[in-house]
């Protein structure tokens, strides 16, 4: 399955929401969309540096912590 189709659009507006929520800047996290990262099976997929730890099946609610985790 494609990301789009399992929920990636919304998984993006929950980071870009919790972030602006804690008054995060582009120095701190930095949110980016790309073309596809291939582990299609495990929809939608989030990538996070400097960690380095991929994530599938990401929902709004991960993402979220996602973001609150990397501002820590």
């Amino acid at each position: 399955m494609r990301c789009n189709a399992q929920g990636s659009r919304e998984v993006v507006e929950s980071m870009v929401r919790t972030a602006k929520e804690l008054g995060v800047v582009h120095d701190e996290v930095l949110i980016t969309r790309t073309l596809c990262l291939f582990p299609c099976n495990q929809a939608p997929v989030v990538v996070s540096y400097p960690d380095n730890q991929w994530r599938g099946g990401v929902t709004p609610a991960q993402a979220a912590e996602i973001v609150r985790r990397a501002v820590e």
